[in-house]
């Protein structure tokens, strides 16, 4: 009798005689009852890597990425359905705000690209994603209109609907800058 092997995914001669008739479905009816007591056998959780390491503590455990980070701190299938509602603009620019990876001064000016990392809007500190969005004084009426706050903190921002920081963005005139 030949049998298919979930844990090596080939099908191999069984090491035994099941035996005809009745004998041979007891048999069967046995391991199989054995066989559903062992838990799940079969290909790994896809959030597993080789070794048997999580996805979520690789993630977490990489260098730099501190904005990226804090916002996608763990799989979300919520979160990614209303994310792939977004049009393709309006994607990008919240990926971006989350992500840190804007046309903001302070990521210009360590890329080489600008001397001056001030901030356009305010002129009184650093311009970098934290800044505009969370703290920037310029921002603090449309933040409150938008974001419900005048100043965030960065945990904050993160946990709001992308579609709320895009507005904001939008508002601000920042969407040419990201």
């Amino acid at each position: 009798m030949s049998l298919h092997s979930c844990q090596t995914g080939r099908t191999e001669q069984a090491p035994f005689n099941m035996g005809t008739g009745h004998s041979g479905i007891e048999k069967a009816d046995l391991l199989t009852a054995r066989g559903t007591g062992l838990g799940f056998i079969g290909p790994e959780f896809p959030w597993r890597l080789k070794g048997g390491k999580y996805l979520s503590d690789h993630w977490m455990s990489l260098l730099g990425l501190r904005l990226a980070r804090l916002a996608v701190s763990e799989p979300s299938i919520a979160r990614a359905k209303v994310w792939l509602k977004l049009s393709r603009l309006d994607l990008r620019v919240s990926n971006a705000i989350l992500t840190g990876h804007c046309r903001f001064r302070n990521r210009l000016n360590k890329l080489g690209l600008i001397e001056d990392p001030s901030c356009r809007l305010c002129e009184e500190d650093t311009e970098s994603m934290e800044h505009v969005m969370c703290e920037c004084l310029a921002g603090d009426r449309v933040r409150m209109e938008e974001l419900e706050s005048n100043k965030l903190k960065l945990t904050e921002l993160i946990k709001l609907s992308p579609t709320k920081l895009v507005s904001f963005t939008r508002k601000m005139e920042l969407v040419d800058e990201i």
